[in-house]
């Protein structure tokens, strides 16, 4: 049996950090990576052996001049609302995740000049198979754009305390103002 193939659309290269240790944990799961970029990527970070950066083509209004789906994906990720809104056309294609995170759903939707995305999401919604929300509030929010609660899934975003952790000064250059955690959890 085959990995399962995945197609992460809508993303800059290099992505965000949050989201690069998102592909590295895809990958070390032996999924078959696809990331499909907007624009010409940039230098970045060295792919996983099954992870390949493709170049997204032209959008016309609404609809990809050409799918890249044509090798037969088994879901798609939408790592932000409006790569969804972009690519709603392949939202028929697949099973399909999106991720809602902070502006997107608490500040764009509110600007007049950003009607597009406010109506987007209701669609979007609508077609996604599930939706990943960062927190209760945000998933709350989204429903006041279309979001069935139901599909929807919160996963809070986390800080490995074993991996990032301030950098201290040596112990005998240490003073009473060395930086503590307040708490985890």
């Amino acid at each position: 049996m085959s990995a399962p193939r995945l197609l992460i659309l809508g993303l800059k290269w290099p992505p965000e950090t949050f989201i690069m240790r998102l592909i590295d944990g895809l990958a070390r799961r032996e999924l078959d990576v696809t990331v499909a970029v907007d624009e010409r990527p940039t230098a970045g970070p060295a792919l996983p052996p099954n992870v390949r950066l493709v170049r997204l083509p032209g959008v016309v209004g609404r609809r990809l001049r050409r799918s890249p789906l044509t090798g037969g994906y088994d879901a798609l990720y939408f790592p932000w609302n409006t790569s969804a809104i972009v690519y709603q056309s392949l939202l028929d294609e697949a099973p399909s995740v999106i991720s809602c995170r902070g502006s997107q759903i608490n500040v764009a939707p509110h600007n007049p000049e950003r009607a597009a995305l406010r109506e987007g999401l209701a669609l979007t919604f609508g077609k996604a198979t599930a939706v990943h929300c960062v927190s209760q509030q945000i998933r709350d929010e989204a429903a006041r754009y279309g979001l069935d609660p139901r599909k929807a899934v919160v996963i809070r975003p986390a800080v490995d305390p074993n991996l990032f952790r301030p950098a201290l000064p040596p112990p005998s250059e240490r003073g009473s103002d060395v930086p503590r955690p307040l708490g985890e959890g």
